[in-house]
């Protein structure tokens, strides 16, 4: 019988951004793809009155994105913001993206209250649905904050913990139709990101000259101390340099604000393991009619092993060799007459991220072509 042919790990799409909120006309619960400011308001509207999502498309565009998808939320009678973002998030099932900015769940709450309860209610749920997907959730704070004691407290009394999002502060100053008004930097840290990845590569971290802000007014400045109470609640810093530029200065996610000391606490060190998910899971590394045996463990190691130089030739791996950056396992190590059954295969992808020898180990699940998986999505524990 003929060898399927082998076609390798392809790289995965990064620094594709989603956006949800109510705009002023098109689609609901229709996630929409644009490639520009243009396209977005040809199908939502102009992107200079202050609706937030819409300033935070212009936002990504502005600073380096090139792909967006778009979902505006429904109006129906009974239904609380709360549940509309909700449906609209899940509206994004089908979409292939890695970042998610909601800007309008930074509405959702009463000024006041730290410990926003709908705004947590929503980030739990954004969480798991980003989690699902090896895919980021991009938080604004709530959007009554304006000074760094209250944003620090807010960070700690709402209870928020994930290695899957991140947050910026302060708010951005923005020119609109009806003025300076302010802005979470969501979408353009999205952009932001979605250029690191492009230019430097998604393990880079989009933080000091390469986190330069564009389409932006201005910001409110932060001292050093203020900024080393922020990031010790996990919350990334916005700067302003001597010269007027505004950059980013910190790419951490929400888990350390707990105290969480592992790798995850790191933006760009997280999304690199969830972009290496992507490709080897999005690749048909399985070939229909292979049976689950050796040869098919033999051959997925060796598009994986290629898949790790190339990233190790390209300076996401730390290590002088290949044996210090990266080690792959797919044989009865992983796999067990069980999974056999099952129709599955398991991965033990091991990289080091950070330092020479010591692995990020990530537990990836290939299903059997023939059959289809309840999700439909990838299977990975880290």
């Amino acid at each position: 019988m003929e060898t399927p042919e082998s076609h390798g790990v392809v790289n995965a799409p990064s620094g594709v951004a989603a956006f949800v909120d109510t705009f002023s006309c098109g689609p609901v619960l229709e996630p929409v793809s644009v490639g520009s400011v243009e396209e977005f308001a040809e199908t939502f509207g102009r992107a200079e009155r202050f609706v937030p999502g819409a300033l935070a498309v212009r936002h990504f565009f502005d600073n380096g994105g090139k792909q967006a998808w778009v979902c505006g939320t429904g109006h129906e009678p009974g239904l609380t913001t709360l549940e509309a973002l909700v449906y609209a998030v899940d509206s994004l099932r089908d979409t292939a993206f890695d970042l998610l900015c909601v800007p309008a769940a930074a509405t959702l709450d009463e000024p006041g209250d730290l410990e926003t309860p709908q705004l947590a209610s929503f980030t739990r749920h954004a969480v798991r649905f980003v989690e699902d997907r090896q895919a980021m959730f991009l938080l604004d704070p709530p959007h009554w904050i304006e000074d760094s004691a209250t944003m620090t407290a807010w960070a700690r009394a709402c209870g928020l913990d994930s290695q899957d999002a991140a947050v910026w502060f302060p708010p951005l100053k923005v020119e609109t139709d009806s003025g300076i008004r302010q802005l979470g930097a969501s979408g353009a840290m999205a952009g932001v990101i979605a250029r690191v990845d492009r230019e430097f590569g998604i393990w880079k971290a989009p933080t000091g000259t390469r986190g330069q802000l564009h389409g932006v007014s201005g910001i409110e400045r932060l001292s050093d101390a203020e900024m080393g109470e922020l990031n010790q609640a996990g919350v990334n810093s916005i700067r302003t340099e001597p010269g007027g530029a505004i950059l980013a200065w910190g790419a951490r996610t929400i888990a350390g604000a707990t105290g969480y000391t592992g790798e995850w606490r790191y933006l760009n060190v997280r999304r690199t393991a969830q972009y290496v998910t992507r490709s080897i899971t999005g690749s048909g590394l399985w070939p229909e009619g292979m049976p689950n045996d050796a040869a098919l463990c033999g051959r997925i190691r060796q598009d994986v092993d290629a898949f790790c130089l190339r990233l190790f030739l390209g300076g996401a791996l730390q290590g002088a060799t290949p044996g210090e950056a990266w080690f792959v396992r797919c044989d009865t190590s992983t796999i067990t007459q069980g999974d056999v059954d099952d129709g599955v295969v398991n991965l033990l992808v091991g990289l080091a991220l950070s330092r020479p020898g010591e692995f990020a180990n990530l537990r990836i699940q290939l299903p059997e072509p023939t059959r289809d998986p309840a999700s439909g999505r990838p299977a990975s524990t880290f």
